[in-house]
């Protein structure tokens, strides 16, 4: 039996032999059995190391972070953090780092023990920090300042601290202003522009377009009706404004937040226009007339009635927007209110319109009232009376005058009356040659008939015979016959005296003074 050694326990013979116990070995077998030897060890000490990197990477801190997180300027940002580990976790904490500065500063944010349960922000991050899920940050409320690096730290009690990094974006929504003022005025037929700036956007806005009244404006360059109105050219350009482009104009961002819109007012002034005026009428005296006329404008138009110069008074009142209506009423028509009615508005843009109307009033009134009904049975009982008072007063005078006519002729009136009232038997030759010592009588034979116009004159017959008592040399003469005393016209008849009559006629000539003229031509 051997006894063991332990110099060369373990080892086959050959490797015995090799370090002295046995001789006979080469020396090319003592390399070779060193190199069996030296891999034997490298393997054993190849597994000994896999197995203890198995094991601390079991137990080491890994952390699960993005490397950007995109948030709004003002609201809520939440920086997702997740890790996992075989250690017992002592302390999560944030920071935030300066990075533009070479010692790359840090700023504590947040902090939190797990075994005391103290969780606490700092500074400008009190109130708006917090831990959330298993080691997320919240920031509310974010500010400018807020965006940059920050580093979460994880501190085991066996591997010390790990920490990752990860940047927080804070996007910022543009602001828009529009003018040149709100609202904005301009004028018919001037050319303006639009102006839309966009301020603080973050990053920067990808669209701009503007829209009027609800409905996109397509820019058709620099010779159409608008140009701009783009990303490049953000104002819009409007030629030769007319009253339809008046109205609401927006202008419209897209940004990666969200959109974001600002509007303005365009009020365009244009001269007024007369819409609409009443036909013309005809109408009876004392009609109810309503003539209106509408027109637009901006400013508010301002509208006049005037008839052959002379301005009237009407009711005016707006009906809507720049639009204004005036009445012009006439209550009772009378006939000189015929005529050309003229309607003029103007607002202080551009020329005055006007536009004309006519009215024309005929025949009598359709319908009497009470009230006219008494003024016509008033007027008509008046001029009745006065028309009874100027006859009465034309009586009185007729009958003054013909008794001053009496008067003055009272001989010839007595002779006739003589005449007409003689004693029977009485020889009227005899009469006459009794008053020869009278001047010398002239007569007058009538050559036509004549019809007295007046009371004063007398009815002639052609070939009645009458006595001239005055005016043979005028247009008028005063005759006698039948017993009357009145004018007769000098051309109607022809001179004759009373030796003529005496020597044409019979004896009976003193006919000449009987009561009617047919009894007096018997006698001639």
């Amino acid at each position: 039996m051997r006894k063991w050694d332990a110099n060369t326990a373990g080892l086959p013979e050959p490797g015995r032999q090799a370090i002295g116990m046995g001789g006979g070995l080469t020396r090319c077998e003592d390399v070779h059995i060193v190199r069996r030897l030296f891999k034997m060890l490298l393997i054993q000490i190849l597994i000994g190391t896999i197995f203890l990197e198995d094991c601390e990477a079991e137990n080491a801190v890994s952390i699960n972070l993005p490397d950007a997180v995109k948030a709004t300027l003002g609201d809520t940002a939440t920086l997702p953090a997740k890790y996992s580990t075989g250690y017992r976790v002592i302390s999560i904490i944030w920071h935030k780092v300066d990075i533009d500065s070479t010692s790359q500063q840090r700023r504590s944010v947040f902090s939190y023990v797990p075994d005391l349960n103290i969780r606490r922000a700092y500074g400008v991050y009190k109130g708006r920090a917090q831990l959330v899920g298993q080691a997320s940050l919240r920031i509310d409320r974010t500010t400018a300042d807020d965006e940059g690096m920050y580093a979460l730290s994880i501190m085991t009690d066996e591997q010390g601290t790990d920490e990752k990094f990860i940047r927080l974006e804070l996007h910022v929504p543009p602001k828009l202003e529009v003018g040149p003022s709100n609202p904005y005025i301009t004028t018919w037929g001037k050319t303006v522009s639009l102006m839309c700036t966009v301020r603080d956007a973050k990053p920067n806005i990808t669209s701009l377009y503007w829209e009027k009244d609800g409905g996109r404006i397509e820019a058709n360059g620099y010779k159409g009706k608008y140009s701009g109105g783009n990303v490049k050219s953000p104002s819009l350009i409007i030629r030769r404004v007319t009253r339809a482009d008046a109205g609401l104009y927006t202008c419209f961002v897209h940004h990666p937040v969200r959109p974001a819109a600002e509007s303005m007012l365009v009020r365009v002034q244009y001269p007024a226009s007369i819409i609409s005026i009443s036909d013309s009428m005809k109408v009876s005296v004392s009609d109810h007339v309503t003539f209106q006329c509408v027109a637009d404008g901006n400013p508010t138009p301002n509208i006049t009635w005037s008839k052959n110069g002379r301005l009237l008074r009407a009711n005016s009142y707006v009906l809507s927007g720049d639009v204004r209506t005036s009445s012009l009423v006439l209550n009772t028509v009378e006939a000189n209110d015929s005529g050309t009615y003229s309607c003029a508005a103007t607002n202080g843009v551009g020329q005055r319109q006007i536009r004309t109307t006519k009215l024309s009033v005929t025949g009598i009134q359709k319908e009497i009232t009470a009230t006219a009904l008494a003024i016509v049975i008033g007027a008509t009982a008046g001029g009745l009376w006065f028309l009874i008072c100027l006859c009465l007063l034309g009586y009185a005078l007729r009958r003054r005058r013909r008794q001053e006519e009496r008067k003055k002729f009272a001989f010839y009136y007595d002779i006739g009356s003589r005449r007409d009232h003689g004693t029977p038997g009485t020889n009227e030759g005899q009469d006459l040659r009794g008053q020869s010592a009278l001047p010398e009588r002239r007569y007058a034979r009538a050559m036509y008939d004549y019809k007295p116009r007046d009371d004063n004159e007398l009815r002639l017959e052609a070939g009645d015979v009458l006595e001239v008592l005055e005016g043979e040399a005028g247009d008028w003469c005063l005759g006698f016959t039948a017993g009357r005393v009145g004018l007769f016209p000098s051309n109607y008849v022809v001179f004759i005296s009373a030796s003529e009559v005496i020597d044409i006629h019979s004896p009976d000539v003193c006919c000449l003074s009987d009561g009617h003229s047919d009894h007096t031509k018997d006698g001639v």
